[in-house]
C-alpha cells in the first residue's frame, strides 16, 4: 500500500509539473504573440506613416534637373582588323611597349545576398494568374483580380492619388510570389528589375500606368529611385546604381547618381525622390549563379584555319543570350575602361564549356605555353567572322564569352575577352586585356622569357597576343597602333 500511494503520489506530482509546463508553454506563447502583435502593430503602424509621407511627398511640386550626357564607349571609333605580314611585322627579341596600368578599384564585384525580405502568402485574396518569360522559364505569379488604378494624367496630383490607391490593393500574394521567384533563380538585381517590368505589361493599360506600377513595386523591394517626367509629359522611373553606367543619362541627385534607362536624348526632367527610408542602389554586378532556362539554337560550327583539328560545334543558349542583351555596361571607380574588365571576368556557362573546352584542351596538350597559346590564338583569330557593331548592332556592343558563340560577327574586343577566358581557364595563365585608343587588345604572362612586343605591369611582363591581328602569333603587335600608348587592365 505504501509503495501504491507513493507511486500515486508520483504520478500526481508528475501531472502537476507536467500541467504547470503546459501553463508555462502557454504563458511564454502568450508572450510571443503579444510580442508579435506589438511588433507587427509597429510595422503596420510605420508602414502607414510611410504610405502617408510618400504620398505627401508626390504630391509637392517635383524639382527640376539637367541631365549629364550618356557616358560615351570608349570604342566608338575602332580600328580596322589587320592581317599579319611576316616580313613588316617580325620582332626580334622582347620590345617593351609604352604603357599604364589600370587603377582598378577593388578587383572584381562581388553579388551581395539580397535581404530576405519576408513577405506573407495570404489566403482569401481575390487573384488571378498571369504567366510572364522570366531567364527563358514560363513564369505563373498571382496577381491581385481587381482593376488596376488608372493615371487620367501624369501631373503631381494625378501620380499622388493613383500612388495612395496602390495601397488598397491586395498585392501580398504578388509580393511573395515575386520575391520566391528572385530567390530561387538567384537573380540579380537587372533582372528582378525586368521581371517587374514584364509583370506590369501584362497587368497594367497604359505606359504611364506600367512605369507607376513599376516604381511602387521596386520601391517596396528597397530599391533607390526617382520618378521623373519630361517635357512632353511622359514618366519615368531612375534608379541609382552602385557603378557608372554606359549608354544613359545621369542625373545627380541628393548625392546619389540615378539613371534614366530609357530614350538616352532626355536631359530635362522634373523629379520627385522615394528614396526616404533606408533604400539601396541596385548593385549592377552579374550573378554568375543565376539560373536560366536552356533554349538551344541551331549548333553553330568553329574551325581555326591554321590547326585544321581544332573545330568545335556550340549550341548558343537564347535565354542567356536575351539576358546578356538587355544587360547595361557598366563601370566602376570613375574609369570606363575598366567596363572591360567588368566584361571579361564574367566566367562561360557550363553548357558552353563542356562543347568547346574537351576540344581545345586535345588541342594544346603536351604543348608549350607559347605554342598553345597561339593556337588558342589562331582559333579565336580565323574561327569567328569580323564585323563593326556600328554597322552589325547601331552601337558599340561588348560580348561576354557566352555570346560570340551565338552570333554571326564579332570584332576586337569580343574576341580579346574570349581569349583571355581561354587562356585563364584552360593553361592557368595570368592574363591582361590592353586597350589602345579605338582598339582592345590581350597579352599574357608566361613562366619564360618570350620575344616579341611587350608590357610591364606591377613588376610583371605582358607579351602580346592580338586576336584581332589576323594569322600574327604571340608577340606580334598591329601596325596601327605601334608607337602609342596603351592601358594595360589585369584580369
Amino acid at each position: 500500500m505504501k509503495h501504491l500511494l507513493s507511486l500515486i503520489i508520483s504520478v500526481v506530482i508528475c501531472l502537476l509539473s507536467v500541467a504547470e509546463s503546459a501553463a508555462q508553454t502557454r504563458s511564454v506563447q502568450e508572450r510571443i504573440s503579444a510580442i508579435n502583435a506589438r511588433v507587427k502593430g509597429r510595422v503596420e503602424g510605420y508602414r502607414s506613416q510611410m504610405e502617408r509621407r510618400y504620398h505627401q511627398v508626390i504630391g509637392q511640386p517635383w524639382r527640376h534637373a539637367e541631365g549629364e550626357s550618356p557616358v560615351q564607349n570608349p570604342l566608338d571609333k575602332p580600328l580596322p582588323p589587320a592581317d599579319y605580314d611576316p616580313a613588316r611585322d617580325e620582332v626580334e627579341g622582347q620590345v617593351m611597349m609604352n604603357s599604364s596600368v589600370l587603377q582598378n578599384d577593388g578587383g572584381r564585384v562581388e553579388v551581395a545576398d539580397d535581404e530576405k525580405i519576408v513577405r506573407e502568402d495570404k489566403d482569401g485574396l481575390n487573384d488571378r494568374i498571369i504567366v510572364i518569360p522570366c531567364n527563358g522559364y514560363e513564369v505563373s505569379l498571382r496577381v491581385p483580380a481587381v482593376a488596376m488604378p488608372h493615371l487620367n494624367g501624369t501631373s503631381e496630383k494625378d501620380i499622388s492619388t493613383v500612388w495612395e490607391q496602390m495601397y488598397a490593393v491586395p498585392f501580398d500574394n504578388l509580393f511573395h510570389d515575386l520575391a520566391k521567384i528572385r530567390e530561387a533563380l538567384k537573380m540579380g538585381d537587372w533582372s528582378f528589375v525586368r521581371t517587374v517590368e514584364a509583370v506590369s505589361e501584362v497587368i497594367c493599360t497604359s505606359s504611364a500606368d506600367a512605369v507607376l506600377f513599376q516604381a511602387y513595386v521596386l520601391n517596396d523591394f528597397g530599391f533607390m529611385m526617382c520618378l521623373a517626367r519630361s517635357a512632353d509629359g511622359m514618366i519615368y522611373k531612375m534608379l541609382s546604381t552602385d557603378m557608372d553606367v554606359i549608354g544613359y543619362p545621369l542625373y545627380h541627385i541628393d548625392g546619389h547618381d540615378y539613371y534614366l534607362f530609357a530614350d538616352s536624348s532626355i536631359k530635362d526632367i522634373h523629379f520627385v525622390n522615394l528614396s526616404l527610408s533606408g533604400e539601396r542602389p541596385m548593385r549592377m554586378a552579374m550573378n554568375p549563379d543565376e539560373k536560366f532556362y536552356p533554349e538551344y539554337a541551331a549548333a553553330k560550327t568553329y574551325a581555326s584555319d591554321r590547326y585544321p583539328e581544332v573545330v568545335v560545334s556550340v549550341r548558343p543558349d537564347e535565354s542567356r543570350m536575351a539576358y546578356y542583351e538587355s544587360y547595361p555596361l557598366y563601370f566602376s571607380g570613375g574609369d570606363v575602361l575598366t567596363s572591360f574588365y567588368h566584361h571579361a571576368v564574367q566566367p562561360m556557362s557550363e553548357s558552353v564549356c563542356s562543347s568547346v573546352y574537351p576540344v581545345l584542351r586535345r588541342a594544346i596538350e603536351g604543348k608549350s605555353e607559347v605554342d598553345a597559346v597561339n593556337i588558342l590564338l589562331n582559333f579565336v583569330q580565323t574561327a569567328f567572322r569580323y564585323g563593326y557593331d556600328d554597322v552589325v548592332w547601331g552601337k558599340e556592343r561588348y560580348f561576354y564569352a557566352d555570346e560570340i558563340w551565338g552570333y554571326e560577327f564579332s570584332d576586337c574586343e569580343d574576341r580579346s575577352m574570349l581569349l583571355s577566358r581561354l587562356v585563364k581557364d584552360l593553361l592557368g595563365l595570368e592574363v591582361a586585356l590592353v586597350y589602345w585608343p579605338g582598339h582592345l587588345s590581350c597579352a599574357v604572362r608566361f613562366n619564360t622569357a618570350v620575344a616579341g612586343a611587350a608590357f610591364l605591369a606591377d613588376g610583371k611582363t605582358y607579351v602580346s597576343c592580338d586576336p584581332t591581328f589576323i594569322g600574327a602569333g604571340v608577340g606580334a603587335v598591329m601596325p596601327d597602333v605601334k608607337g602609342k600608348d596603351a592601358v594595360l587592365i589585369k584580369l
